[in-house]
């Protein structure tokens, strides 16, 4: 929400900390659309956020970015954003959504 992104950057700048941005996409959603319906993709977007969310610390930000990814802000992450990314891409590899089985073959594409 606006309000989560304000107060997540808002308090980085206050103490000095820079705010990390990591995006998510997701390769492989309108094959899942055309064959299992928009209601599949909509149960993969939803295990897909619950996932991001398990994987990165209670203050960081989860939201959607478009309509087939997420952009996570990490504050006061700084330099070791490359670490939550590699974190996140080796979590990602073991993903599998619990809503529907067949969202397997949808995969991270890019974690930025």
């Amino acid at each position: 929400t606006r309000a989560g992104l304000r107060l997540v950057s808002s308090g980085a700048s206050a103490e000095g900390g820079s705010v990390a941005l990591v995006r998510v996409a997701f390769d492989g959603l309108d094959e899942m659309r055309r064959f299992y319906g928009e209601a599949a993709v909509r149960d993969f977007l939803l295990d897909a956020a619950e996932f991001l969310k398990r994987n990165v610390r209670r203050l960081d930000l989860v939201a959607r970015d478009g309509e087939s990814g997420f952009a996570i802000m990490l504050p006061f992450t700084g330099g070791t954003v490359e670490v939550v990314r590699e974190r996140l891409v080796k979590a990602a590899a073991a993903f599998t959504p619990g809503r529907k089985r067949s969202a397997r073959a949808v995969s991270a594409s890019s974690l930025q």
